[in-house]
């Protein structure tokens, strides 16, 4: 059973700044996606495919946005977001299948009440 958000989760942020509600799930992404990067081999179909580039500039603005907060750092994170989303309707490595799942559940939660 989820545990209940507290006040401080709940409470309106300064101007600029995400909800602490949405702490939770960006922190859940952050673990997950990071096991994916984890798991990439090395080669053209892991590690030097194009979209393991687009991974980790995502991986780093959800670094980023947990740490501080700023909106500005969701935003940075569509671009790429949309990249691999748009790749993933063709033959992919697995591992955007992998980080897919995360990214659309961080997508809905998070990113779209901005």
């Amino acid at each position: 059973m989820p545990v209940p958000y507290t006040a401080e989760e709940l409470a309106v942020p300064p101007a600029g700044e995400i909800m602490k509600k949405y702490l939770r799930e960006i922190k859940i992404s952050q673990t997950e996606i990071t096991k994916v990067l984890a798991a990439v081999p090395t080669g053209t179909e892991g590690q030097q495919h194009p979209l393991f580039a687009k991974l980790q500039t995502f991986k780093t603005n959800l670094d980023d946005l947990a740490s501080t907060r700023l909106e500005s750092h969701a935003f940075n994170m569509i671009s790429p977001m949309a990249e691999i989303f748009d790749a993933s309707t063709e033959t992919v490595p697995d591992f955007v299948s992998d980080a897919e799942g995360w990214l659309q559940n961080l997508s809905a939660s998070t990113l779209l009440y901005i």
